[in-house]
């Protein structure tokens, strides 16, 4: 007797955490737009084309910043280049 009921709380407790995410779906879903432009997810932009690729969604996650570290490289040794270039050499007399 005590086995059914806590199954039947188990399955209640179940429906209500199913119902509890589909109240979480409706919220986040846009409202009078159209509802054919799909729903933006936490990967970002990066994650329909990691979906179409082998490339695992760790390294996904990982490739915009991998961008800007590339991009502040190429600025630091162009600033480095440009200061090279400028300064005078002093040659030993």
């Amino acid at each position: 007797m005590q086995r059914t009921t806590s199954n039947e709380r188990e399955r209640e407790r179940e429906r209500e955490r199913e119902r509890e995410r589909e109240r979480e779906r409706e919220q986040r879903k846009p409202r009078g737009q159209d509802s054919r432009i799909p729903e933006r997810t936490e990967q970002g932009r990066t994650g329909s084309i990691c979906k179409k690729s082998s490339v695992s969604p760790a390294v996904c996650r990982e490739i915009p910043l991998l961008l800007l570290l590339l991009l502040l490289l190429l600025r630091v040794h162009s600033l480095r280049a440009s200061v090279h270039s400028t300064t005078s050499h002093r040659c030993a007399p």
